[in-house]
């Protein structure tokens, strides 16, 4: 919502990502944690971590990611993300639980 986005903008956490003019995936993150990511087109979520790696040079991000998305799960761990825990009935859904990924890198 533009009340979201403007919140985001104000904090100074919302990222876009763009290459050659089109936007490839917008972000929310701060301190080494990734709190929300939209894809814009194929592959741009993919992108986003990259370049949010790229850019910040965090030893290590997390995030958290319903245990039912099981796209997004295999996305992060096709990008060397691995399962830290699990945050049972951590959504609305009562019966939805977040899993907690992180990846780490040398800088």
């Amino acid at each position: 919502t533009w009340h979201d986005a403007k919140k985001m903008l104000t904090r100074g956490d919302g990222y876009f990502v763009c290459r050659e003019g089109k936007i490839l995936g917008i972000l929310m993150a701060a301190g080494g944690q990734l709190h929300a990511l939209a894809s814009c087109v194929p592959g741009g979520g993919a992108e986003c971590i990259r370049a949010l790696a790229q850019t910040f040079r965090w030893e290590s991000i997390l995030l958290e990611v319903a245990s039912t998305n099981d796209r997004a799960i295999r996305l992060y761990e096709k990008l060397g993300f691995g399962q830290v825990g699990l945050r049972k009935n951590y959504y609305q859904n009562p019966k939805e639980d977040a899993c907690i990924l992180r990846k780490e890198w040398e800088i």
